[in-house]
């Protein structure tokens, strides 16, 4: 779902994402390395300074 959004949105604005696994994204400026059990959201929200979020994560929110 989150990568359908990305596609949809990346051409009306400045997009980026999260991904799990590596799938093509690694050399990806616009996608960043998350896992929800080891944390560091954080990080990428200073970096990137978003004006808003859509969350589509899903795991063990209980790690939240």
């Amino acid at each position: 779902m989150g990568n359908a959004l990305y596609k949809e949105l990346n051409s009306y604005y400045d997009t980026f994402g999260t991904y799990f696994n590596m799938r093509g994204y690694k050399d990806n400026r616009h996608f960043f390395q998350f896992d929800v059990n080891e944390g560091g959201l954080e990080t990428i929200i200073k970096e990137v300074k978003p004006k808003l979020i859509i969350s589509a994560l899903r795991g063990p929110f209980e790690s939240l």
